[in-house]
């Protein structure tokens, strides 16, 4: 927009960028290089766009020089009603050309996935239950399964079930079934025996299915962590992050297996670029960071970071709890403890929590670590 060549070749540089770094996302079906740039620099119907792409989608965009200066405009737009989904602006110093449009390219594709598949989940909900496909069954659950605090919902299975009644290779919804499997450990009762063994013969398909997929690797990552195969969870993470660095769900995979697989420190620097990258996706970010400060001991710092997370669960009250615990800060401990009992389930047996909880860590010290400040904070361990 500013009519200088050098800009130009610095917003095709962004453009190409994000449709390689969106490919990555086998969920999408991303047009190449050679059909979306017919549309540059044109004065274009977004359903024209489209309807001549094949997409339901758009992203489109434009870049602005001033001075030194550099604005980058990016929207996400509904090709069926020419709808915003999402907006962004990026203003930077143009320092280095080339950091600056990897920073800004890198930015976008973490974001947009998310905001994408908001508005397909939204879109799922205008069709007729009956012409629901297999993925928009995914898509429905998916949103359940993150948008619901405690994991394990029979709605949630169910939607994943019908996926998979459609498509016997829905490796997504596979994955999302040993997910909640893996974290039903967390529901504060004796699991049923065969818990673990239907959480692992899911992930199992799920990767047989969908290998190479770096969701699916980075959902492994997160529910082996959860079930005690510390090894596995970091093979699996650094498959995802080989596969799509950008994933901003991969990457919470990843940092949870750190965490856990005794590299904290590690995980905090990795998980704090994975927040740079969506700021607005912090909420199951959260409670990983504060895992990594309560590990390293710097349980201010955990305490601080579980009370920014809005809708708290059960199991946060308790950890909050051993931090202050750990501190001695008797009454914020007690009202945490005061928390978690009015929001845990009356039959709730906190022993199996702090199971599931030391079972993770790969180090016996880390485990003996977090029954300590439960112990402390008067939970029966």
């Amino acid at each position: 927009m500013s009519g200088d060549p050098e800009q130009e070749y610095f917003s095709d540089g962004i453009t190409e960028d994000i449709i390689t770094e969106l490919s990555r996302f086998r969920e999408l079906h991303v047009v190449a290089r050679n059909s979306s740039f017919t549309f540059k620099g044109e004065a274009v119907d977004i359903k024209e766009v489209g309807r001549k792409l094949g997409v339901d989608y758009v992203v489109e965009g434009s870049v602005r020089k001033a001075g030194k200066r550099i604005r980058v405009t990016v929207q996400l737009i509904d090709a069926s009603d020419g709808n915003h989904i999402w907006a962004e602006r990026y203003d930077r110093d143009l320092d280095d050309l080339f950091e600056v449009q990897d920073e800004i390219s890198r930015t976008i594709v973490g974001a947009l996935p998310q905001r994408l598949r908001g508005a397909m989940v939204e879109g799922t909900y205008r069709k007729p239950s009956q012409n629901l496909s297999a993925y928009d069954h995914y898509l429905r659950g998916r949103w359940l399964m993150e948008n619901t605090a405690t994991p394990g919902q029979p709605e949630v299975y169910a939607w994943f079930e019908k996926a998979i009644a459609i498509d016997p290779r829905c490796a997504h919804a596979f994955a999302c079934i040993g997910w909640q499997l893996a974290y039903s450990q967390f529901n504060f009762a004796r699991s049923a025996d065969d818990l673990v063994s239907r959480a692992r013969e899911n992930l199992k398909r799920a990767l047989e299915f969908g290998d190479g997929d770096p969701t699916i690797h980075g959902m492994a990552a997160d529910a082996f962590t959860c079930l005690g195969d510390n090894e596995v969870a970091l093979l699996q993470g650094s498959r995802a992050m080989a596969l799509n660095p950008n994933d901003i769900q991969a990457m919470f995979g990843y940092g949870l297996a750190m965490t856990y697989g005794g590299r904290p420190q590690e995980a905090i620097e990795f998980l704090k670029r994975a927040n740079d990258l969506d700021p607005q996706a912090a909420g199951f970010l959260l409670e990983n960071v504060a895992e990594c400060h309560y590990v390293l001991g710097d349980y201010q710092s955990a305490a601080d970071i579980y009370l920014q997370w809005n809708s708290m669960p059960p199991h946060g009250f308790a950890n909050l709890a051993a931090c202050h615990a750990q501190l001695g800060q008797n009454k914020q401990m007690a009202a945490a403890v005061a928390a978690y009992e009015l929001a845990s389930p009356e039959d709730a047996d906190f022993a199996s929590y702090a199971d599931a909880q030391a079972n993770m860590c790969a180090r016996p010290e880390d485990a003996e670590h977090w029954r300590d400040g439960f112990r402390k904070a008067g939970f029966p361990v």
